[in-house]
């Protein structure tokens, strides 16, 4: 069985999170998958003959593993996805289509931006953030934007003429730009700004500001203020911790290098970056036995470019 030859790269293998490709004799990648721990996760194939026709069949070209070290599961289930679109693994079913995980795109182009979830980046000179995991986040992110700043969500022609505002406005969800006397231009400027500071990551300072302005309003006994204040702290913070650093629309088409050179060799390393996403990695060792230099070393080129 041919991946009986690969135990011994299998074995120094990371326990980080992180993507892991299958290939072929002809070096065709034929299955993407994610794991929480590398080495176990690939390990794991070592035993699973007889479990199923589709793995017995992978199991017998195999050829060579490649992997890829991430941050975070988040990170890894971003990453797998990217790849089998580009790819196209025979062995992978799933997220071979043209779906993906939804971005949030706020309406640059607009006079008076909106904030939409997205399922593609798309130029014309709108603001993108994402890929959004779970895709429930976006939403919620969304709904963040309408509370903390005011941003608008319908998608009605803004003239400034209307008479009264909407009950949006008064659930205090939106800053009513559509009546002049309520909201002008400058003033839903200022809102859009800061709801792109938001979503371009600036959360650290966000949550700062969210926790003494929900401290402010539990002193002053407005508890229903302090509550939403206290949910969209927490859902700011889950955003930072889950930011994805192998994707976003902002890095356009690149190509990342980086050399890596330890006791067992060497080894260069290049990603290549495609409408902001980690699309694909080669790889090239410069002696036997250079594939035991750290997996880590993926991970830190990326974020020494990000």
């Amino acid at each position: 069985m041919p991946i009986q030859d690969l135990k011994e790269q299998i074995a120094r293998l990371p326990e980080q999170p992180g993507v892991y490709l299958w290939a072929n004799r002809a070096g065709e990648v034929i299955y993407v998958g994610k794991a929480r721990s590398l080495r176990d996760r690939v390990r794991s194939y070592l035993g699973s003959r007889g479990s199923s026709p589709k793995t017995d069949a992978l199991l017998d070209e195999i050829a060579a593993l490649d992997v890829i070290v991430t941050d975070s599961v988040m990170e890894a289930l971003a990453l797998e996805n990217n790849l089998i679109k580009q790819r196209t693994p025979r062995y992978n079913i799933l997220l071979r289509d043209d779906k993906n995980y939804p971005y949030l795109r706020l309406t640059t182009s607009e006079p008076f931006p909106r904030v939409l979830v997205a399922r593609s980046v798309e130029r014309g000179g709108d603001f993108h953030a994402g890929p959004f995991l779970p895709a429930r986040l976006a939403r919620r992110a969304m709904s963040l934007t309408h509370r903390l700043f005011g941003i608008r969500s319908c998608n009605e022609t803004i003239t400034g003429a209307r008479g009264r505002p909407c009950l949006e406005y008064d659930i205090k969800r939106c800053l009513a730009p559509c009546v002049a006397e309520i909201c002008d231009a400058p003033r839903y400027g200022e809102a859009v700004a800061n709801a792109r500071l938001f979503l371009e990551g600036r959360n650290d300072e966000l949550a700062r500001s969210l926790r003494d302005r929900m401290i402010a309003a539990a002193e002053g006994e407005r508890y229903e203020e302090a509550a939403q204040l206290r949910d969209a702290m927490r859902t700011v913070e889950t955003l930072r911790d889950r930011h994805q650093k192998l994707a976003t629309a902002e890095l356009g088409e690149r190509d990342v290098f980086g050399l890596k050179v330890g006791p067992s060799g060497g080894v260069i390393q290049v990603f290549v970056m495609r409408g902001g996403r980690v699309v694909e990695r080669v790889e090239l060792v410069t002696a036997p036995g250079a594939a035991a230099v750290e997996a880590g070393a993926e991970r830190d080129v990326l974020q020494a470019a990000l």
